[in-house]
Formats: structure tokens, sequence, C-alpha cells
């Protein structure tokens, strides 16, 4: 993965981080972070491609599980 592919990942995954704890009112749980940080581009943009379908925090882990 080159640097831009890095960057651009790290910010995904901040700017989902806000959005998910805006919307669910609370902080994400540490297991989403996790998936959240290990994530790759195809699952961050899966995410990204959904939040505003996404209800619970165990739907993000499913996408972000597959």
């Amino acid at each position: 993965m080159s640097l831009y592919d890095t960057i651009q990942n790290e910010v995904r995954v901040k700017t989902l981080t806000e959005i998910l704890e805006a919307k669910f009112e609370k902080p994400i749980p540490e297991d989403i972070k996790k998936f959240l940080n290990s994530a790759d581009r195809k699952q961050l943009l899966q995410l990204t491609d959904r939040i505003f379908e996404i209800s619970s925090f165990d739907e993000v882990r499913e996408i972000l599980e597959n």
C-alpha cells in the first residue's frame, strides 16, 4: 500500500468514527475501533456507502467482518 493509500484510509477511519459516534450518540466500542483501524479500502468504502442505512453497531460489525 502506498503512503497516499495509507493516509486516505486513515482519513476515512477518522471520518467514519466521527460520523458513527454522532449517529449513535455514544463512543464506538473498542472492537469496532480495532476493526476500523485494520480494515482495508474495500471494507471502508462498503461502510461509507451504507452509512445512512446502518442502525446499530452490530451492522457495522457485519460489514467490517465480511
